[in-house]
C-alpha cells in the first residue's frame, strides 16, 4: 500500500512538471497568433483606405477628362494650311479661341493636380489594388497626350488667324465660305455653353444595395474579413439622375437611416443624414462646394 501511495505521488509531481514545461511554449504561440492578426487587421486597413483613396481619384479624373475632350472637340477647325481658307475672322473670334483653349490648358493642369497629389498621397499606402493603380496610370498617359493635342491646337488657332488676315487683304474670300465658317463658331460657341451648364450637374441614384450590385454601378470586394463597397470607375451617366448642383440640396430616402448606406466618399461636414419617419429618411448637403468635389452620390438601402 505504501509502494503504491509513493507511486502516485511520483506520477503526480511528474505531471506538473511536464504542464510548467508546456505553458511557455504556450504563451508563445498565443503571443504569435494575437500579433499575426493585428498585422492582417492593419492590412485591411491599409487597402481599404487606398481602395476609396484610389476610387474617389478616378471618379474625380473622369469628370475633369470628360469635360475637357467634349470643350477639345467643340475647337474643331479648319486645316489653316488649306487653299480654301477664305473665311475672315475678328481679333475678337481669335480671343474667343484662345481664351477656350486655355480654359482646357487649365483643366488638364487640375487634371495633372489631382494624379500628383494622389501620387504624394500613394506613398503611405503599403498594400495597393491592381486595377485601380492601372486605371490611375491610363489616366496619366491620357493627360500627356491631351497636352500635346491642345499645344497643336493653340498653333492651329494662330496660323489660322495669320491666314485669314492675309486673304482678306487680298480680298478673296467668298459670302458663302464666310456663312459657313460663321456656323461653325456658333456651334463651338453653343458646345461651350452646353460644356458650362454641364459643369454645375450633379449625378445621383438611390437603390437598393442589390440592384446597385447587379447593374455594376457599385463593385464589392472582400478585403481581409470585410467586404469593401465603391463605386466602380466604369459607371455610366445614363445610370444616374442629372441634379442641379446650385438648386438640389436634399435627397430623399424610402428607408430608414439605420438601413442607409452612403457608398460615395463625401466629406463627413458637408451633409447630414436626417430620419423623417419610420421607414423614410433624408440626406441633406449642407456644403455644396465640399459636397460636390465628388459629382457622383451614390446611396444604398438594404
Amino acid at each position: 500500500m505504501k509502494r503504491i501511495v509513493v507511486l502516485l505521488a511520483y506520477l503526480a509531481g511528474a505531471c506538473a512538471a511536464e504542464q510548467r514545461q508546456s505553458d511557455p511554449a504556450q504563451s508563445a504561440e498565443i503571443e504569435r497568433l494575437r500579433k499575426q492578426v493585428q498585422e492582417k487587421e492593419h492590412l485591411l486597413e491599409v487597402q481599404s483606405r487606398y481602395a476609396e483613396d484610389a476610387t474617389r481619384t478616378i471618379v474625380a479624373l473622369q469628370e475633369h477628362v470628360a469635360q475637357t475632350e467634349a470643350l477639345e472637340d467643340s475647337m474643331g477647325l479648319p486645316d489653316p494650311s488649306g487653299e480654301d481658307q477664305t473665311q475672315p475672322i475678328s481679333a475678337t473670334r481669335k480671343n474667343q479661341l484662345l481664351a477656350r483653349v486655355q480654359r482646357m490648358q487649365l483643366a488638364l493642369e487640375e487634371q495633372a493636380k489631382i494624379v500628383a497629389d494622389f501620387r504624394q498621397r500613394e506613398t503611405q499606402y503599403t498594400v495597393k489594388i491592381g486595377d485601380l493603380e492601372k486605371a490611375i496610370s491610363n489616366y496619366e498617359a491620357q493627360i500627356a497626350a491631351n497636352r500635346q493635342e491642345l499645344a497643336e491646337l493653340r498653333g492651329n488657332i494662330q496660323q489660322m488667324r495669320v491666314e485669314v488676315q492675309a486673304l482678306r487683304r487680298e480680298n478673296a474670300a467668298s459670302k458663302q465660305e464666310i456663312a459657313e465658317q460663321q456656323r461653325v463658331i456658333e456651334a463651338q460657341e453653343s458646345q461651350v455653353g452646353e460644356l458650362q451648364r454641364a459643369s454645375r450637374i450633379g449625378f445621383y441614384t438611390s437603390q437598393p444595395l442589390q440592384n446597385l450590385l447587379n447593374s455594376g454601378i457599385v463593385v464589392q470586394r472582400r478585403v481581409m474579413l470585410r467586404r469593401v463597397r465603391t463605386i466602380s470607375p466604369d459607371v455610366k451617366r445614363e445610370d444616374f439622375e442629372e441634379v442641379n448642383i446650385d438648386e438640389r440640396r436634399e435627397f430623399e430616402i424610402t428607408a430608414p437611416l439605420q438601413k442607409v448606406e452612403l457608398v460615395t466618399a463625401h466629406p463627413r461636414t458637408s451633409y447630414q443624414l436626417v430620419q423623417d419617419g419610420p421607414a423614410r429618411s433624408r440626406l441633406a448637403v449642407v456644403d455644396p462646394d465640399e459636397f460636390w468635389k465628388l459629382r457622383y452620390l451614390v446611396i444604398a438601402t438594404k
